[in-house]
């Protein structure tokens, strides 16, 4: 895509911050539909793990679909066309699940919250560099992930505590009918509305590709299949987190739904830092030429988030406990911040958007739609403690696995795609 004049000057904070605000809603979402799940359990009468295969199977299998069709489509529409659409179609979709009665229902809006949900990433990545000078793309998405790290630690920081406090002060448990998680998706969805009219508004201006882009060859796609797999492991330990974590500190340590989704909030937003650190870290790998610079920096921060989830889940000390969670998982938002960066590397720019797409597709669908459910179904003979452990450090192990595959694989041909200051 090509960039406007102004992108080689300034960066586009407004249009990163509007971004950010829908990437923080999608995560929202999330997270909290995790902390509520006992609540659906119980109004829909079905099991708390059926409850996860409904909430993350359903939403994974179209989110992946649907973001890879979102990218083709990104030659056709404007990236802010294609945003604004998805998050009126995901906070309409939110509005149903939270009407749904019966699992039916609440099964075919989520799969649709998934497809409104799957546009976002794919044009944002596309967006954002058209915008943003060349050296500075990194640290753009940061910016740009910051909103997961808010959005999540936000929705379970202050969550455990909203969902209390609804169903506290309901008579009789309802409110019109309603119950306390189904009001807080319908105030999901209300919120989604006006950020998708800021989104359409942020910057209206031609996002096109040029004759070069549109004839760009077809990259080597052995280093960018290990780095999905890598980047799949990844994605996939966040979810993992943002659905169990919270159970583990409330069975291990006895805190309750407020306390635990507390912990759990703040290690999550503690990403937002690891965020904007990862990408200054890995602009300058760029700038010191080290082979996919922003690879090795994941690598790093994957040996760093296994040592420290080993002392969060097996220390019987809950200060030390705590402290090395968030140590892990500010680390996790530092390898966020790379993955953009990094497939920017490997591929041409008109190409991105797809690949990012297939990235979030392959971590989305291992993570919430294979990975949480079978945790859930593990923790029942092991303990969510040693499901929990397993999981995140094998996923971890196999990522930088895969990751240093990658750098292996593209270390023979070192030339990266052809680019220039002046392209994203």
């Amino acid at each position: 895509m090509t960039v406007t004049a102004n992108a080689a000057d300034r960066m586009p904070w407004a249009l990163l911050a509007s971004l950010a605000l829908a990437y923080s809603l999608a995560f929202v979402d999330r997270a909290i539909v995790g902390l509520m799940m006992s609540d659906i359990s119980r109004d829909l009468g079905i099991s708390r793990e059926y409850t996860s295969l409904l909430v993350g199977t359903g939403f994974a299998l179209v989110y992946a679909v649907a973001g890879v069709l979102a990218a083709i489509l990104l030659s056709r529409m404007h990236p802010r066309n294609t945003i604004a659409l998805g998050i009126i179609v995901w906070s309409l979709a939110t509005a149903a699940c939270a009407l749904a009665r019966g699992p039916n229902e609440f099964l075919l809006a989520r799969m649709l919250v998934g497809a409104g949900e799957a546009t976002l990433v794919p044009a944002a990545y596309a967006w954002i560099p058209a915008r943003t000078p060349y050296h500075r793309v990194g640290i753009a998405i940061a910016c740009f992930t910051v909103g997961v790290a808010l959005g999540s630690g936000l929705s379970l920081g202050f969550g455990g505590h909203l969902i209390q406090a609804i169903s506290e002060s309901l008579q009789n448990g309802v409110w019109l009918g309603l119950s306390s998680w189904r009001i807080i998706l319908i105030a999901l969805a209300i919120i989604g509305l006006p950020i998708a009219l800021l989104v359409w508004r942020v910057d209206p201006a031609p996002v096109g590709y040029s004759a070069n882009d549109v004839r760009s060859p077809s990259p080597d796609l052995r280093a960018p299949a290990w780095l999905f797999l890598g980047c799949a492991c990844v994605i996939s330990t966040i979810y993992l987190q943002l659905f169990w974590a919270h159970n583990f500190f409330a069975e291990k340590f006895g805190m309750d739904l407020a306390s635990s989704a507390l912990v759990v909030g703040i290690a999550v937003a503690l990403g937002a830092v690891g965020a904007i650190g990862g990408g200054i870290v890995g602009d300058r790998l760029a700038r010191a030429a080290v082979v996919l610079p922003h690879v090795a920096m994941m690598i790093a921060m994957n040996i760093l988030q296994i040592a420290m989830f080993l002392a969060a889940f097996l220390v019987p000390s809950v200060s030390i406990s705590v402290g090395a969670y968030m140590i892990a998982m500010a680390a996790n938002g530092a390898i966020g911040a790379t993955m953009g960066p990094a497939i920017s590397q490997l591929f041409p720019s008109d190409r991105r958007a797809v690949a990012a797409s297939i990235c979030l597709a392959a971590g989305t669908g291992l993570g919430l739609g294979v990975l949480v459910p079978l945790v859930g179904a593990m923790a029942r003979q092991l303990g969510i403690g040693i499901a929990l452990l397993g999981g995140t450090t094998g996923l971890l192990v196999l990522s930088c696995v895969f990751l240093w595959s990658a750098r292996a694989q593209r270390r023979p041909a070192l030339a990266l795609p052809a680019q220039s200051k002046t392209r994203a």
